[in-house]
């Protein structure tokens, strides 16, 4: 039980307070669909619409969007969602696309545009209760292989490509954490970190933000699709002074990640 509980305690939370969210909380979803190609070891061949069906049940305030196809399709299916920021590629240059739809006024987004890499992070202003709020949806460094080739990886060349991977997500970091510093705002930074939550790289994200998963999850948190271990690699880091009021973790394999949702409150005025 020890064991356990030092080696899997921060992904597997028990006991936690019930959730408390009312119809009245501000709700984001963060989800990383493969370019909404479908998971490829369970390939369905409308997956758009089963990803836009999803989406819509949830109805959510907000989602962040990691490897996101825009196609037209889409974005008729999404018109709950006035408020749209695409950001994927900048001159000659392709980052992986990000996307952040929102039920709330998009004042102002960009993009941080991080070097020698097709990951990167964007950022959106929202307009919410009066207030503003900005909302990072980051996908930082990938390590490139897919769970199922795991084992025919020469271990050397993992090793390596793993420490290079590594090197460039705290790389990634720093230039997002100098950029919240002048954020004006409050913000939530969540997506894909592709990293655990035992990492530097996560320590140092979270800062003193809240891992709604810690605070109102329930179970495990696994978001990666992999048979060996369950790995948390996406998350919703809040503001400190916002209540967070759920936090969700949704096993629907139409992707190799799984979808996370939290639902919060702005402190009082």
């Amino acid at each position: 039980m020890l064991i356990w509980f030092f080696t899997l305690g921060s992904f597997w939370v028990l006991s936690v307070a019930a959730s408390d969210e009312s119809t009245d909380d501000i709700s984001i979803l963060s989800y990383n669909v493969r370019e909404l190609e479908g998971y490829y070891r369970n390939p369905y061949p409308d997956v758009v619409s089963r990803i836009m069906n999803f989406i819509l049940e949830e109805d959510s305030d907000i989602i962040c969007f990691q490897e996101y196809a825009r196609r037209r399709p889409v974005g008729e299916n999404l018109n709950a969602y006035p408020y749209q920021f695409y950001y994927s590629y900048t001159g000659s240059k392709r980052y992986s696309p990000l996307a952040i739809f929102s039920k709330f006024e998009i004042l102002s987004g960009g993009s941080l545009d991080f070097p020698n890499t097709s990951n990167n992070a964007i950022y959106a202003d929202l307009m919410v209760e009066g207030d503003t709020l900005r909302v990072y949806n980051i996908h930082l460094q990938s390590l490139k292989f897919r769970p199922g080739s795991l084992k025919r990886e020469n271990p050397i060349r993992l090793f390596n490509r793993l420490g290079k991977t590594i090197r460039k997500q705290k790389e990634q970091v720093d230039i997002l954490l100098a950029h919240t510093k002048s954020s004006p705002y409050p913000y939530i930074i969540c997506g894909d970190f592709n990293n655990t939550q035992y990492s530097k790289v996560y320590r140092k994200l979270k800062g003193d933000l809240r891992d709604s998963f810690l605070e109102k999850g329930n179970g495990l948190g696994r978001t990666l699709l992999f048979k060996v271990l369950p790995f948390r690699i996406d998350y919703i880091l809040i503001d400190p002074d916002f209540e967070i009021t759920s936090h969700t973790n949704y096993k629907v394999e139409y992707s190799d990640h799984y979808p996370v949702r939290a639902s919060f409150r702005l402190p009082e005025k």
